[in-house]
């Protein structure tokens, strides 16, 4: 049996990243969320059920509202 060569090895994980890296950029709208369009800086999560707060946001947010969440 053949071993895999090391650039075997590297290329799931490397396509699975370019794959995301748009969508980190963007950053990641929970379904529950209303994330708005490319250029809002407002993301709300109102009573929309959410036990932690959403952590892959765009960083870039300005105004994050949770009220009504558990």
């Amino acid at each position: 049996m053949e071993t895999p060569s090391f650039p075997r090895l590297l290329f799931p994980p490397l396509l699975l990243l370019l794959l995301l890296l748009p969508l980190s950029a963007r950053g990641l709208c929970p379904s529950q969320c209303d994330c708005g369009g490319a250029d809002d800086l407002a993301v709300r999560c109102e009573d929309a059920n959410l036990t932690v707060v959403p952590i892959f946001l765009n960083p870039k947010i300005r105004r994050l509202s949770v009220q009504g969440n558990k």
